[in-house]
């Protein structure tokens, strides 16, 4: 007994071809076959053309799928049989594509003939077959391409440091006293300014009103950098002449590239143009970087790693290598605990999203076993000479200083270069295993083809 329910097992979709075979119904076959095995719509079958079948790909929504080898032959043999030579595979004597009726009528009535329930052979149960078998195959390359990045660091991985006396170095110690943490003498504003107050009934207020205008991708971040600004106000939250221009230079002190200063500036703008006090925008904007950041390389990151370990710089070390092994934005680094690395993963929060970050095993190793020399139980790993969680600013003076020892540019030697290197790592391990899960998906669709095929 077939089960009841819309969703169609892949045992029950052979049926289908098996049933469609049997009759001689190769329409019904090949319609079963391409929605099952692409994720095409009834509304997207007019692009499945003769052209497409020979360029062996077919444009579902925003992507472009493959067709695999076995439907490309079954297609041609179909089309040629037709007399189709171009335009839709599907269509009329007349020329025009199939309709949703048409297509409807079709898998109705096989999907009676094999004695399953109506709903088994609805297109979308078919597009829902596709999209389960395509997650399933891409988590296993996802799982593979975790092994790899694991494997990778793994080879990476330098001797264990030595075991440290002190709790931190003179020459950290001295840095880090270098790290001004008191704020600039920039005023807010003018004793005389009153001002506006902000509050969050206004942020709402905004969101609501860019959500309005179809700007619902950009709410979420707009809105954390409003909370940012009124977190960073003073305590009567008073925007007033000459409070973006001091917000700016904050933002510089905490180590913000300028084209993301910049973005944070538009916002406050356009924030302040919504509650009807233009007076108080920056007119000057802060200019942003002509250049792109330089990349760094494989072989200049692990550079880094043997000059901290030669320089015996265990912190800089591990900040290096997190940075490099997952895509942890500066400010969160005080949620890399000790918690977090025996979990081997930690939660972030950017700009409204939140993202679980992985943490390969050889790095949290690393990081357990330096808490434990430094005396953290539990929280933070990462700590100033106060024993709080270390600033952006102090994190990255850390890391340029480092690199201009090691003989890396400086320009090269901070978070965003070793975030950047570990996206284009992990691009590329992904879009070698992209190659893998459709070749997965071909060696599937061909092992489908001994069983049913039209012509096997």
């Amino acid at each position: 007994m077939w089960t009841v329910g819309e969703d169609i097992t892949r045992e029950e979709y052979l049926h289908l071809l098996d049933t469609a075979k049997l009759l001689d119904r190769e329409q019904a076959y090949l319609l079963v076959k391409v929605m099952a095995t692409t994720g095409v719509s009834v509304l997207g079958l007019p692009r499945l053309t003769v052209e497409a079948v020979q360029a062996g790909e077919l444009k579902v929504e925003h992507d472009v799928v493959p067709l695999a080898p076995g439907l490309r032959d079954e297609l041609t043999a179909y089309a040629e049989w037709k007399g189709i030579q171009t335009g839709p595979v599907f269509a009329t004597s007349s020329g025009k594509p199939y309709n949703s009726t048409q297509v409807s009528r079709y898998l109705y009535d096989l999907c009676r003939s094999a004695g399953l329930e109506e709903e088994k052979c609805r297109p979308s149960a078919l597009r829902k077959l596709y999209r389960a078998t395509k997650s399933e195959v891409d988590a296993r390359a996802a799982d593979m391409a975790e092994q790899i990045m694991n494997r990778q660091a793994d080879g990476e991985r330098l001797p264990v440091f030595p075991k440290f006396h002190e709790k931190t170095l003179p020459e950290q110690k001295a840095a880090e006293a270098e790290v001004k943490t008191e704020e600039s003498g920039v005023p807010w504003s003018a004793p005389d300014d009153s001002g506006i107050q902000m509050t969050h009934e206004d942020i709402e207020g905004y969101m609501i009103i860019l959500r309005a205008k179809g700007r619902t991708a950009a709410t979420r971040q707009y809105g954390s950098i409003l909370r940012q600004l009124y977190n960073d106000l003073p305590e009567d939250k008073c925007i007033r002449r000459g409070t973006l221009a001091r917000w700016v230079e904050l933002l510089q002190e905490k180590g913000y590239a300028p084209n993301t200063i910049n973005s944070f500036a538009i916002v406050a703008n356009g924030f302040l143009d919504y509650i009807g006090h233009r007076e108080y925008q920056l007119s000057d904007l802060p200019k942003q970087e002509k250049n792109p950041q330089p990349e760094l390389t494989r072989s200049e990151y692990l550079q880094l790693l043997q000059a901290a370990k030669r320089l015996d710089r265990e912190r800089e070390y591990l900040m290096v290598k997190l940075f490099a092994s997952c895509d942890l934005p500066v400010q969160q680094l005080g949620k890399v605990t000790v918690e977090a690395a025996r979990a081997g993963s930690l939660t972030v929060e950017s700009s409204g999203t939140r993202s679980v970050l992985h943490l390969p095993g050889c790095l949290c190793r690393e990081l357990l076993s330096y808490a434990e020399r430094e005396g953290v139980g539990t929280g933070p790993i990462f700590l100033s000479n106060r024993d709080k969680a270390m600033c952006r600013a102090s994190v990255v003076k850390s890391i340029t200083r480092l690199s201009e020892e090691a003989g890396v540019p400086s320009v090269k030697g901070n978070p965003a270069c070793l975030r950047r290197l570990f996206r284009s790592t992990r691009a590329a391990v992904e879009a070698s295993f992209a190659v893998l899960v459709e070749q997965a998906m071909d060696r599937q669709a061909e092992q489908e083809q001994l069983i049913a095929g039209w012509e096997v």
